[in-house]
């Protein structure tokens, strides 16, 4: 302000010399015109201020600097535990609780450092509650203080190729440890997408399971940064459900990347260490030392199942012994849900709010909570209102008692029972947008995009595209959501509307080859080859080793029938990706358009080898043989078809065709038939068998069946007029005034 003042006398200076030296009331004229020139200027700023869009970090880490011990530990274990200022005074929260050795005989910390150096990529296993999180915090501590650059993996963010100005937040001169803690929890939706819709495409980057993706960004910072420069730890819940979200077997070459540390549990002296914490022991009323050891050896080895044990004694006000000790941390957690609705029965309600926010990635924030409990439960009118106001008063009871908008490892799955996401997520929907449009929270947004992704993951597209719409609204300069937008469009075929949003993606990020990839795909599918292959080359210069985009390429050049070209493309796709299923396919229809069809058997033959239940290669190869008039083998490739996919009609068809050509008539006719039922406007099956009957000399069939196939198609009439098969009738008036 002193400046803008210093500015206002330079502008009026012979001005204000003026009236300073005359009336007083024009100094005081003066004066009031100054104040007032500086809140309409301070009001500008706010204005200006209140109508920019709100930041939203889109950045999946948060980056710790090297700093000092007191600050490292603080701001990492805040991260870890996602504590706020209020919990950071309860001596008994996560952030406060003392770290223990687990063994006396060796030091932990100095092991797991030594493994991390040695394998660079380290994965600590271990059962819910044993204390991998605060094993893999002790190490990033160390390591921080040391020099080391922390990037902590927040909760439920989209990991994609990092962005250049992602790469310049972190210096080149410093080294980076990755932390990602929970690993099987953020792994728990990075199923491959089984949405029939999406299966139609090819597009990026829905087909890229989350496995894949985080090997992908940590494989662009190595190069980057430089291999040596970089370090992975993680952990992950070591019981089989937890394990087997990981998909060990399915991505080896993330998984194989780690080495695996399974954690030992604590002995019974690092409980007793634990118990006897000057900030533990101060926090329960009634205390008996002398119970210590036996509480340890009763305890069911874990650090979690103890602090949970000391939470429930204080708000209980239980002596610490052996009695109220509660041995399992299962138990721990479903006495206390059972008891806390007791007292609170909206709370089953505010459970499984937690429980539905937590699968849709949207943050714990009060509101949200209250907010979607209240939906779930299904309230409505004056009722609602009643229940919203009783929901305001214990949800922070709740909280302080169970810590419910920070959930713990088991804690929420104690309700013992499921809830179906799905038919909830249309009304979550226009309830978190209602949200985003009356409070402007960034916290709102950040969910909005959160939830936007899964509800793309899990395709349901015309919700997300609703969230993409508020969000490219709100954030017009974030590529990422007019991309997110377009391929939602895509999968909707809504094709011209993707255009234009894949073209606002690449006016902010001219290099973003999945937008020019996916804008391809759409223009293909509106039959516009041409630019879709000008999409295709832009993407392929950007990344040219994007085999999708090659594999892409070659389509709209088969589309345009230029199949040499198309050739080419496929080979290219294949060179990078060896075993890509549809190029090889795709170089087999290819090949058989013209007309090489020992090449095109080959390449089918490979197709089939790396997808043996796909009946369309199968069907395929059956028309390579059938050219090449083996027709006993077309046959067994129409029947392996047909085996895996029983109402594919154009395989019986032609299985039908086989079966003429080897002058078994009944069967062929059998097979016409079958493809006739499963779809009774088959042109080509009546005029197959009016081939079959003609070639039998069984005018009235031929004459009824071929009529039946002119009538559904007229090209069927000028075939027959050269047809060989209709030479054995081709003299018969019937036939002649049928073709007439």
């Amino acid at each position: 302000m002193w400046q803008e003042i210093v500015n206002f006398y330079q502008a009026h200076k012979e001005t204000i010399d003026n009236l300073l030296s005359g009336s007083g009331v024009l100094v005081i004229t003066s004066f009031v015109g100054l104040i007032g020139w500086l809140i309409k200027g301070v009001y500008s700023r706010w204005e200006r201020k209140q109508n920019r869009p709100p930041t939203v970090d889109t950045s999946p880490f948060v980056i710790i600097r090297p700093t000092t011990p007191d600050d490292s530990e603080r701001q990492i274990i805040k991260l870890a535990y996602s504590s706020q200022e209020k919990e950071e005074k309860d001596p008994l929260a996560d952030i406060n609780i003392p770290y223990q050795q687990r063994s006396a005989k060796h030091d932990l910390t100095a092991e797991l450092e030594t493994r991390l150096k040695e394998s660079r990529w380290l994965l600590i296993t271990g059962r819910t509650g044993l204390g991998k999180t605060r094993e893999a915090v002790k190490l990033a501590q160390l390591l921080n203080q040391e020099g080391w650059t922390v990037l902590w993996l927040k909760n439920w963010e989209w990991l994609d190729e990092p962005t250049s100005q992602q790469f310049t937040e972190v210096s080149r001169k410093r080294k980076i440890l990755f932390l990602l803690d929970d690993l099987n929890n953020r792994m728990r939706f990075g199923a491959d997408n089984k949405n029939p819709v999406a299966e139609k495409y090819t597009l990026a980057p829905i087909n890229i399971p989350l496995q894949e993706r985080l090997l992908k960004l940590l494989s662009a910072y190595e190069k980057y940064f430089g291999e040596a420069e970089i370090r992975v730890l993680a952990t992950t819940r070591s019981e089989l459900e937890e394990w087997e979200k990981l998909q060990w077997e399915k991505y080896p070459q993330l998984w194989q990347r780690f080495e695996l540390f399974s954690l030992e549990e604590p002995e019974d002296s690092s409980i007793v260490n634990l118990l006897s914490a000057q900030k533990v022991s101060e926090e329960i009323t009634q205390i008996n030392q002398g119970n210590y050891g036996e509480i340890a050896r009763q305890n069911d080895g874990s650090f979690r199942n103890v602090v949970e044990n000391l939470r429930r004694m204080r708000n209980r006000k239980l002596p610490l012994d052996s009695e109220h000790y509660i041995p399992t941390l299962q138990g721990t957690w479903e006495d206390r849900y059972q008891k806390v609705v007791k007292q609170y029965p909206l709370t089953v309600h505010l459970y499984d709010a937690v429980d539905v926010l937590r699968q849709c990635d949207i943050e714990l924030i009060p509101l949200m909570v209250i907010e979607t409990a209240i939906l779930m439960e299904g309230a409505k009118r004056w009722r609602r209102w009643r229940i919203s106001r009783e929901m305001k008063k214990i949800l922070p009871k709740i909280d302080s008692i169970e810590g419910i908008l920070k959930p713990r490892d088991g804690q929420i799955e104690a309700k013992n029972r499921s809830i179906e996401v799905d038919k909830y997520l249309h009304a979550l929907t226009g309830l978190i947008l209602q949200l985003v449009e009356r409070y402007k929270d960034v916290r709102l947004f950040s969910s909005l995009a959160n939830f936007a992704y899964k509800l793309f993951d899990w395709g349901h597209y015309q919700n997300a595209l609703i969230c993409y719409q508020r969000l490219t609204n709100n954030f017009p300069t974030y590529e990422i959501y007019w991309f997110y937008q377009g391929t939602s469009q895509v999968y909707l075929e809504r094709y011209e509307q993707a255009l234009a949003s894949y073209d606002r993606a690449i006016e902010i990020k001219p290099d973003d080859y999945q937008a020019w990839y996916n804008k391809g795909a759409a223009l293909g599918n509106l039959g516009r080859n041409e630019q879709a292959l000008a999409s295709f080359d832009r993407a392929i210069e950007i990344k040219p080793d994007d085999y999708q985009a090659w594999y892409n390429k070659g389509a709209a050049l088969g589309n345009l029938e230029r199949h040499e070209q198309a050739l080419a493309s496929f080979d290219r796709a294949i060179e990078i990706k060896p075993d890509y299923y549809e190029a090889w396919y795709n170089k087999g229809v290819a090949l058989g358009n013209l007309g090489r069809n020992e090449q095109a058997l080959a390449s089918f033959d490979r197709a089939i080898e790396i997808k043996p239940d796909d009946y369309e290669a199968w069907y395929n190869k059956g028309v390579a043989l059938g050219n090449l008039e083996r027709y006993e083998q077309a046959l067994a490739s129409y029947d392996r078809a047909i085996e895996i996919k029983p109402d594919d009609y154009e395989a019986w068809c032609n299985k039908g065709v086989a079966l003429g050509n080897l002058e078994r008539y009944e069967q062929a006719l059998a097979s016409f038939d079958r493809a006739i039922e499963i779809k009774p406007d088959n042109s080509n099956a009546y005029y197959n068998k009016a081939c079959c009957y003609a070639s039998q000399n069984k005018l009235q069939l031929a004459v009824e069946n071929l009529q039946q196939a002119i009538y559904i198609d007229n090209k069927y009439r000028e075939m027959a007029k050269t047809d060989k098969d209709f030479d054995p009738i081709r003299s018969e008036s019937q036939f002649q005034d049928l073709l007439n």
